[in-house]
């Protein structure tokens, strides 16, 4: 989140990358997709790395960049083909419609030899993001009660649902049963689709093959209950009883792989 939860998602973000490095050789060239504000584009320059990084001019985050970012139509990287080691995202890849075909672009971009390294959300975060919804909700409506409505629904976290010019009978249903997250299924259908099984069969149908694959080990929900109030550690070691909210995965083009 941008205001808030600015530094609790900061902290979380940069303990999944530090993870995620660990699969990206040195000097790398790095493609970022899904980039918003740029600041793990900036993270991964600060490292050594040439990062080119790109979103849809709609993202959220633009407003707050921190590194050159570059907008592009979402359907076509504006980049030559074999221009990447590494492509990058991170909690990208489910807000994306037209993700199968969307792989043969990344596919295109890199080099032979090159890897996509992706962080992606589990079934454990969508499962504690549901049980913690009606928390959430409760939340909100504590915070009316303080502000205001008109406040509450002009933040951040519900600014969708009035550009989308929701009506008011959505609007009550979002709140009485947790939305879906990602671009595809419902919320009880992300079990699966989140599933370490599910995100397998999507890279397998998209072409790649598997070469690494991780939990981040670290919990958090979608809704950012105790966001502030729960240090890493204590996140980490929350995961060991409540499951990991990311996994990473590190995949190969095999018509690419150099003999």
């Amino acid at each position: 989140m941008i205001v808030d939860n600015s530094c609790y998602l900061e902290s979380i973000r940069s303990y999944e990358l530090n993870l995620a490095m660990g699969y990206m050789p040195k000097g790398a060239r790095i493609l970022e997709i899904g980039a918003g504000a740029g600041w793990q584009a900036k993270m991964l320059a600060e490292h050594g790395y040439w990062v080119k990084a790109i979103d849809v001019q709609s993202s959220r985050y633009l407003p707050y960049t921190v590194f050159p970012v570059q907008f592009y139509d979402g359907y076509t990287i504006p980049f030559a083909n074999d221009t990447f080691d590494i492509v990058f995202s991170s909690n990208v890849l489910e807000h994306i419609p037209h993700l199968v075909d969307f792989q043969d672009e990344i596919k295109r971009v890199l080099k032979p030899g090159g890897l996509a390294v992706h962080v992606i959300p589990t079934s454990t975060w969508r499962l504690w993001t549901s049980l913690t919804h009606y928390i959430y909700i409760v939340k909100l409506i504590f915070r009316a009660l303080k502000y205001s409505i008109f406040k509450i629904f002009t933040q951040e976290n519900f600014a969708y649902m009035t550009a989308k010019r929701l009506p008011l009978v959505r609007l009550v249903c979002i709140m009485l049963w947790p939305h879906r997250h990602g671009e595809h299924g419902g919320s009880l259908s992300e079990l699966y689709l989140f599933s370490r099984y599910g995100w397998k069969r999507l890279f397998k149908q998209g072409g790649w093959a598997i070469k690494y694959t991780r939990y981040t080990s670290i919990f958090y929900t979608g809704n950012a209950i105790f966001h502030h109030n729960l240090s890493l550690k204590v996140r980490a070691s929350l995961s060991c009883i409540l499951g990991s909210s990311t996994n990473i995965f590190c995949l190969h083009d095999t018509s690419k792989i150099i003999k």
